[in-house]
């Protein structure tokens, strides 16, 4: 069994050195009707304005406190401490705006990644008369960030007539989808309403399961109920059972062809688990290149495409790329953005870097 398991981990890793990873599934792309490079603007400066709130959570309560005052939002409960099953997480607003954003911490400790390996799926009844089949422990989490925050939600700002954005980068933005997901349906009884409820999630894993997922896609892109950005060869966006199913099929020497087929061919069971909402998909063109910056480099070329996720063949199966984590990075989910916003005339914060740490980026913005 470990002679076969070190000649699957081989032929993985030859497979990504013969080929560009996802290479075959992206050259489909011009073949799918439902997917475009025209990426709403909107989208666009969705993802600029939250992922700051998104990377703040893994900085400490100060800076937690600081990047929401630059914002003009103000802090209303803050967790800066997380249990297994339990993120940090912090609830902030802006009361000329009437605008509230909820922002989920992804994995920093060891309690985090317990939460991210209670990979069970369980079933849920929601409040709409609807089944949910989620991740266990993103759905544990999400109940715990519920529990926290319900109170001010439901008590003060949905009789004030706000709207709620929910945000999160990668354990947190599994969450955050699942807490949006949760809330959209308990809030149909209550006696106030949010004015509106979106999430703008940053490397969720699939944490729902299709008829959910795609649930969460409909209606236009600016009122889909979740937006999701996937960058280039991140691997966290493409981590599901059936997926692991395939990267299998890849090592014991199944062609790409074959695996893409079977991704394509969207074979569903109830519990399988999909990335939620409408999908803006980054892709590396060229990578970044070397400054006599000390703490950054220029930014590579990056374009996006727009569309659901069963829409991206390359989000139904997964690979080894020499890029799997580090494409996982805020930092790199920061640079392709604002790369691919700037060609499109979107005024950035700051201009784009790569490699370049929040703490940094923060003090060119107030340059």
């Amino acid at each position: 069994e470990k002679v076969e398991g070190f000649a699957m981990l081989r032929r993985l890793i030859d497979l990504s050195k013969e080929r560009k990873p996802y290479s075959e599934a992206r050259a489909l792309l011009d073949q799918q009707s439902n997917v475009s490079m025209k990426v709403p603007p909107e989208e666009l400066t969705e993802g600029l304005q939250l992922l700051p709130y998104a990377e703040a959570t893994y900085e400490d309560d100060d800076v937690v406190n600081e990047t929401c005052h630059e914002r003009g939002h103000a802090v209303l409960k803050l967790v800066g401490l997380s249990k297994p099953g339990a993120p940090a997480h912090f609830l902030t607003f802006d009361a000329t705006k009437k605008l509230a954003i909820l922002s989920v911490r992804g994995t920093k400790t060891p309690a985090d990644a317990l939460t991210d390996l209670a990979g069970d799926i369980q079933q849920r009844d929601l409040e709409d008369g609807k089944k949910l089949y989620a991740h266990a422990g993103f759905l544990t989490a999400a109940d715990s960030v519920l529990q926290s925050i319900r109170g001010a939600v439901r008590d003060l700002l949905a009789p004030l007539g706000y709207s709620l954005l929910v945000t999160g980068h990668s354990l947190g933005a599994s969450t955050a989808c699942l807490v949006t997901r949760l809330l959209y349906a308990e809030m149909t009884s209550w006696s106030s309403q949010l004015s509106s409820i979106r999430c703008v999630a940053f490397a969720p894993c699939p944490c729902m399961d299709a008829v959910n997922a795609a649930g969460c896609a409909e209606g236009d892109p600016s009122t889909s109920l979740v937006l999701s950005f996937v960058c280039n060869d991140d691997a966290v966006p493409r981590i599901s059972m059936q997926n692991l199913g395939r990267l299998s099929l890849l090592g014991k020497g199944a062609s790409v062809k074959e695996v893409l087929q079977l991704a394509v061919a969207n074979r569903l069971r109830d519990s399988d688990q999909h990335l939620p909402g409408k999908v803006v998909m980054l892709h590396q063109n060229e990578e970044a290149s070397s400054d006599d910056s000390k703490t950054s480099k220029k930014p590579g070329r990056w374009t996006a495409w727009a569309g659901n996720a069963p829409d991206f063949p390359e989000i139904g199966y997964v690979e080894f790329s020499p890029k799997s984590i580090t494409h996982h990075m805020a930092p790199v989910y920061r640079e392709a953005l604002a790369v691919v916003a700037s060609k499109r005339g979107i005024a950035l914060e700051a201009a784009a870097r790569a490699d370049e740490a929040f703490a940094d980026w923060r003090l060119r913005v107030g340059d």
